[in-house]
């Protein structure tokens, strides 16, 4: 009769302890799965691309996704600008209210190059700045911009079309509401560099 009950009473601690460690076990994949679940969640709310995953026109030319315009942003002032602008600066077209710089895009032509101007208020801080891109694909140009436009701001704010597709201009607002506006460049004559402008404001 005792040893029977021992052999009960040792049956009925296995159990305990076995219903014990499988509750621990449900518990720790509960929370892997809600780990699982936010982490998904998350990927799904984020959808930015991977800014390396532009094309190498629109890296060169943003440098980064961080800012406006190549890191910088409406109300920075003139020695932010002299800090993180990589371009050559244009001395003899800017002075104190206009600064000018030249970033030569790699991997095209050696001719194709772009102006990245900073218009600044009174106060030089930024209030304006314009990308004017001196290339001769400017429909490629244009359209990797349109997407990496559409995928910051979201969907486009409007577009104004001209003659025909080339005369388009094409319009995006931002959260902080400024305007991102992309057109090409009117030539006067064959002289003139084909572009395009792409100017924030």
């Amino acid at each position: 009769m005792k040893k029977n009950y021992k052999i009960t009473l040792l049956a009925s601690f296995c159990a305990f302890f076995s219903l014990l460690s499988c509750n621990k076990t449900e518990e720790k994949d509960k929370k892997e799965v809600v780990k699982v679940t936010v982490k998904d969640t998350v990927k799904k709310l984020d959808n930015k691309v991977n800014f390396l995953e532009y094309d190498p026109i629109v890296q060169q030319l943003m440098l980064t996704e961080e800012g406006d315009l190549r890191g910088l942003s409406f109300g920075d002032s003139i020695s932010a600008i002299k800090r993180k602008e990589i371009g050559k600066l244009q001395k003899g077209e800017s002075n104190d209210s206009l600064r000018i710089y030249v970033v030569e895009l790699k991997g095209n032509n050696e001719n194709d190059v772009a102006d990245a101007r900073y218009i600044l208020d009174k106060n030089q801080q930024i209030k304006q700045m314009e990308l004017d891109i001196f290339v001769s694909f400017e429909s490629q140009v244009m359209d990797v911009f349109k997407k990496y436009f559409t995928a910051k701001y979201g969907e486009m704010n409007g577009v104004r079309d001209g003659k025909d597709s080339k005369d388009s201009i094409f319009h995006w607002k931002s959260k902080k509401d400024y305007k991102i506006t992309m057109f090409k460049k009117k030539r006067k004559d064959e002289n003139d560099a084909p572009g395009v402008v792409i100017r924030m404001k």
